[in-house]
């Protein structure tokens, strides 16, 4: 934003390598939390996370974003609305979301990561197809992404909106 000024927090209250800036950011030394609005940018190595609003609690390191959050990790892409993430163990929750995982578009009502190559996923849609209303989509009932591997339980294919095939896992 034209005039803003881009803060940072003190040192050693995040990880080494860990760089965040925001329109405004405080330290709440009481509370051992940082606090930032408007145009916040957590950068890790190359992974990246941008928000309106982020928490990060200095202890724990502990992240929780809000509003327009757009997270980058080694060539994906995840965009929701709220995230909570440990910056340490880089475990977190990203809820329902939608991401570009080259060549896939990928959305879930609710998602996990449960290590720092994994993720779990409930009720998942994906699709080559770019847009709202794909073509071709496979949806699961839930599913683990390991990687590039994806393993899914209650799959359906649908042609549009038409399912015409189901599978128990795949």
């Amino acid at each position: 934003a034209p005039g803003a000024t881009v803060a940072r927090p003190p040192v050693g209250h995040v990880p080494a390598g860990t760089h965040v800036t925001a329109d405004s950011l405080e330290y709440l030394d009481d509370r051992k939390l940082i606090v930032g609005t408007g145009n916040v940018l957590i950068e890790q190595g190359p992974d990246t996370l941008q928000a309106d609003y982020v928490t990060i609690n200095t202890v724990s390191q502990d992240v929780f974003a809000r509003g327009h959050v757009v997270v980058r990790q080694g060539g994906k892409l995840w965009e929701l609305e709220e995230f909570k993430y440990n910056l340490l163990t880089k475990v977190g929750n990203f809820g329902e979301f939608k991401a570009y995982v080259a060549p896939y578009y990928i959305t879930a009502k609710e998602s996990k990561r449960i290590s720092t190559n994994e993720f779990y996923l409930k009720e998942v849609t994906l699709t080559t197809c770019e847009g709202d209303e794909p073509e071709f989509l496979v949806g699961a009932h839930e599913a683990t992404l390991k990687g590039d591997h994806l393993r899914a339980r209650g799959v359906r294919f649908y042609f549009g909106f038409v399912p015409f095939f189901y599978m128990p896992t795949m």
